[in-house]
């Protein structure tokens, strides 16, 4: 049983991490979060559909945190402050648009990110570019906390412990992003869904379960409309203007819930781009010309 969130407390379970247990701390986040994300967009791409767009890299660094604290920093007592080693490897930042993808399909989600800034004036959010990756932090409080004596093999139930809490943290922080995002963009592509012989009752699935936890984020996060579109409709405004592969771990199958998205074509995509809007006028000519 874990214990109840907030209570000042170690957990027997989470010695390595253990600032109220911070299984109950994401608990606790994920019902307490403003929800503002607004609408979710499943954008079906095939192999080339951004092969000619952007092909020099998007910079992501003025969103980066370059300079992270020394990972014993944040040793208090005994006990690393997970929240503050959260806020240091994976703080929020702000973004409009978050992109939702398979790690393979880094590349076309970075010549995504770069049409949205430079075409759309938008400001959107990979993961990867932004935070760089879960798994260097795992290692630094692998190779401080969980090795074995001798120092040359790691404790398999403290590294399962360590790899529960960074992949915490981690879920916590893209949720947060999701709900300080109005946008989310799902790039449906054959590294992120899986082939239809995978599937359960007929439903999509994906074999990454970071995608999994991202649509559900979308599905369950309650939507909040923006300001602007509650102050005036659209008409008025417009007159005014993975991961890691192990070939010896069988495919895990999470249903992947796409029903609550937007379908999205490439051909679509490309049609929004051309009217030529910027900023929020671009989200609100999308939002408008596909109504929920």
């Amino acid at each position: 049983m874990l214990p109840t969130a907030g209570a000042k407390q170690t957990c027997s379970d989470c010695r390595i991490i253990c600032i109220n247990c911070h299984q109950c701390r994401w608990l606790e986040t994920i019902n307490s979060l403003g929800m503002s994300v607004y609408r979710s967009f499943n954008l079906t791409l095939d192999q080339g559909d951004l092969a000619d767009v952007y092909a020099h890299s998007w910079d992501s660094s003025p969103m980066r945190n370059s300079a992270r604290s020394d990972l014993l920093k944040h040793l208090k007592g005994g006990q690393l402050d997970a929240e503050a080693l959260e806020n240091d490897w994976f703080g929020s930042v702000n973004a409009n648009v978050f992109i939702s993808h398979s790690h393979a399909d880094l590349g076309v989600a970075t010549k995504l990110a770069k049409l949205l800034e430079e075409e759309f004036k938008l400001t959107p959010f990979i993961d990867s570019h932004v935070w760089g990756y879960a798994d260097e932090l795992l290692l630094e409080i692998d190779n401080t906390f969980c090795m074995n004596e001798g120092g040359q093999t790691y404790s398999y139930q403290l590294r399962n412990r360590s790899t529960s809490h960074v992949h915490l943290m981690l879920a916590a922080a893209l949720t947060k992003m999701i709900d300080k995002c109005e946008l989310v963009i799902f790039l449906n592509t054959e590294n992120s869904i899986l082939p239809k012989n995978f599937a359960r009752n007929s439903s999509e699935a994906t074999g990454s379960p970071w995608i999994y936890s991202e649509l559900n984020a979308t599905k369950f996060l309650r939507k909040r409309r923006p300001t602007r579109l509650a102050l005036e409709s659209y008409q008025t405004k417009r007159a005014a203007q993975d991961s890691v592969s192990a070939e010896a771990l069988p495919v895990f199958a999470y249903a992947a819930p796409l029903a609550h998205l937007t379908p999205f074509s490439a051909r679509e995509f490309h049609s929004w781009k051309r009217q030529g809007l910027k900023g929020n006028h671009s989200l609100d000519y999308l939002y408008d010309r596909f109504p929920e």
